[in-house]
């Protein structure tokens, strides 16, 4: 048997090297179909080699994960400047009083809201040492009448503020709601308040701004009157 195995082979050598010459290059080629002509594989791509500029937006958006949960809220950032008073609204009606201080009666009981049945007047003059003081008085054509507020004060020179509150029966003879002094030297005193005046016809609201100033000498009175009606009853 092995005799004629090696009288085949003697015989057709040149066939059998021809046939495995054949089939090595049958099995280069194979390997080679694997890749795509103008294609590269693995082993021709270098780390880092492709960019994400050359991959297709679609294969991008496939790779593209699921959205994570939304995380913490932040601290509140800090509370911004006061801004500007605004225009008084639809229906109000200013206030507006800026005087020297001078003892004489042009600065003293000036008007400065006529609501009809009701009058405010303000007052500017260096009462008690020698500093302006800011008087601010009413009246009423309608009794019984009603004025009640508060408002606070503060003292620019002691960096200190005070409340105060004011209640009076208003009637044709202007009577005084509050006053205040400047601090001394070169400081002031400015004061915030809001004061309601009723009587069995209606009601009005008032928000105040006042200041006395004795590096300046002068004072100021500023706010917005709102009035409304409805038949109101006056408070006891």
């Amino acid at each position: 048997m092995g005799g004629r195995i090696l009288g085949y082979v003697r015989r057709h050598h040149l066939a059998l090297i021809a046939l495995f010459i054949a089939l090595g290059g049958t099995s280069v080629a194979a390997t080679q179909l694997v890749i795509p002509r103008n294609s590269v594989g693995t082993k021709q791509l270098k780390n880092g080699a492709v960019t994400k500029k050359k991959i297709a937006r679609k294969t991008l958006t496939g790779l593209k994960g699921a959205r994570g949960p939304t995380g913490a809220q932040g601290a509140p950032g800090t509370t911004g400047t006061k801004g500007a008073t605004g225009p008084a609204g639809p229906g109000a009606v200013r206030i507006d009083y800026d005087r020297v201080s001078i003892n004489d009666a042009t600065t003293f009981e000036i008007p400065v809201l006529d609501m009809g049945d009701l009058k405010l007047t303000a007052g500017c003059l260096p009462y008690s040492g020698g500093v302006p003081w800011l008087w601010i008085g009413a009246k009423s054509s309608v009794t019984p009448s009603d004025i009640h507020g508060g408002y606070t004060v503060f003292d620019n020179s002691a960096g200190t503020t005070t409340p105060y509150q004011f209640h009076i029966a208003p009637n044709s003879t202007n009577q005084n709601l509050f006053n205040f002094p400047s601090a001394a030297g070169n400081n002031f005193s400015s004061v915030e308040g809001h004061m309601v005046y009723y009587n069995a016809n209606r009601e009005i609201s008032i928000f105040f701004h006042g200041v006395a100033n004795n590096a300046t000498n002068r004072c100021q009175f500023t706010g917005s009157a709102y009035p409304a009606t409805g038949g109101l009853k006056v408070r006891g």
